[in-house]
């Protein structure tokens, strides 16, 4: 949702796509929904759980943590890096150069 103009009752609306629906008599009416798509993980009932670890790095940070996920007891970790990511993507690194640089901060 973004707001489209200041003192309109209208104002806010689904950008790019303008509004979701309005109110007509009463009623509520939604144009737009968004598209339900389900997906499907067929896991093996017998397979043990395995803990994973969420972790997000952020500029500046030296990954003490993470080079101890596995002595911690973790069994894996998922590293949320979207501005590293960004950052080495738009200093025109390959994916197998960003990889490396992943495999060497851990």
């Amino acid at each position: 949702m973004k707001k489209t103009h200041t003192s309109n009752p209208a104002a806010f609306s689904s950008f790019p796509l303008g509004p979701l629906g309005w109110v007509s008599e009463d009623r509520v009416r939604v144009a737009l929904r968004p598209v339900a798509k389900r997906v499907i993980i067929d896991v093996d009932s017998k397979s043990e759980d395995k803990e994973v670890l969420m972790f997000t790095v952020l500029l500046g940070d030296s990954g003490k943590v993470v080079k101890h996920v596995l002595e911690i007891g973790y069994d894996g970790i998922v590293l949320e890096a979207r501005i590293l990511l960004y950052l080495l993507l738009r200093a025109g690194k390959s994916m197998e150069e960003i990889r490396s640089v992943f495999e060497n901060w851990i």
